[in-house]
């Protein structure tokens, strides 16, 4: 009987049966290679500080020069707006308790850009703003497992502000029963449209990673 064939990653090379993974993955997945904006980095490449909050019911890590956040109590949800030091960086976080779990989550991202043309930590953060790129990410299931939640949503993007300054954006999305959040970070960029992939993962993704990929749900 013949051997069974090795397993393969979504980059179509044979996975290393110690790792879980191939060279190409940056983070073992069985369905697919996590965005490098949701791996962890090490303090020393962008310094920060841990945050939790019991009422949203999550926990990151805020980079250093960031105040504490501006509150709101809105009808539908909570949230969190922290600034950074431009109009083009900062880290909003909405909860909601009582979420329907038939509704398509999605929703709750797309609504802000088809009001203000914007995702909604920019349009939160700066007036008159564009997006000039805005796409769904891979999501593969095994986040599902990482963040204990029924489902994820992921979103990047770019915007440029009044003045030409760009901001890179990170959204994700998740719920767990009735329980809600939509995540957005805004990091100021310099990486315009059409950039290589190689250096918008060196320069801004891997920053994103030091939010992004400390988060947890509680």
């Amino acid at each position: 009987m013949a051997g069974a064939r090795p397993r393969t990653c979504p980059h179509r090379t044979p996975v290393d049966a110690g790792r879980g993974r191939c060279d190409g993955c940056r983070v073992e997945s069985i369905v697919g290679p996590v965005p490098v904006w949701l791996e962890p980095i090490g303090l020393g490449d962008w310094p920060r500080r841990p945050y939790e909050s019991e009422k949203l019911r999550y926990a990151t890590s805020i980079p250093e020069p960031w105040g504490q956040p501006e509150q709101k109590a809105l009808p539908t949800h909570l949230e969190e707006l922290f600034r950074g030091g431009s109009p083009c960086e900062g880290l909003l976080v909405q909860f909601m308790d009582g979420a329907d779990p038939s509704a398509d989550l999605r929703s709750w991202a797309d609504a802000p850009l088809s009001l203000t043309g914007a995702p909604a930590v920019t349009a939160a953060l700066a007036e008159g703003a564009k997006t000039l790129d805005w796409a769904a990410a891979e999501a593969p299931d095994s986040l599902n497992d990482r963040f204990r939640v029924d489902e994820v949503h992921l979103y990047e993007g770019l915007t440029q502000l009044e003045g030409g300054a760009l901001s890179r954006v990170y959204a994700l999305l998740a719920r767990r029963g009735t329980l809600a959040w939509h995540v957005e970070l805004a990091l100021e960029s310099a990486c315009p449209p059409g950039a290589p992939l190689e250096l918008v993962e060196r320069t801004d993704h891997r920053r994103a990673g030091g939010t992004m990929g400390e988060l947890r749900f509680g």
